[in-house]
């Protein structure tokens, strides 16, 4: 995520902060995301080609939920993946489950 908003920056041109905002937190999250950075959030976690368990039930609270209840959905799943895996889990991810979902 990081390398591909690197990437994109100085090698593609592209200028836009939000974009770059976008693509740097698409895995992990971050407090106070755009809209934007949002989505891109919750489509890599929805999209079709994922399979993992609790996958059908963020695309289910995809398209039958209010957008800011999937996103919230989608990162109390990321959080507890890590929880489960016993896997660290990112300082920015934990800001954004804090500032969203708690």
């Amino acid at each position: 995520a990081f390398l591909g908003a690197y990437i994109c920056e100085k090698y593609l041109g592209v200028t836009d902060p939000e974009i770059i905002d976008a693509i740097r937190y698409h895995t992990s999250g971050k407090a106070n995301m755009s809209t934007l950075a949002k989505l891109i959030f919750v489509a890599d976690m929805v999209e079709e080609g994922r399979v993992y368990e609790g996958v059908e039930e963020l695309r289910k609270a995809y398209e039958e939920k209010d957008f800011d209840e999937c996103f919230k959905e989608c990162l109390k799943e990321e959080v507890l993946h890590l929880i489960n895996k016993k896997q660290y889990i990112y300082a920015e991810t934990l800001s954004a489950y804090d500032y969203y979902v708690k």
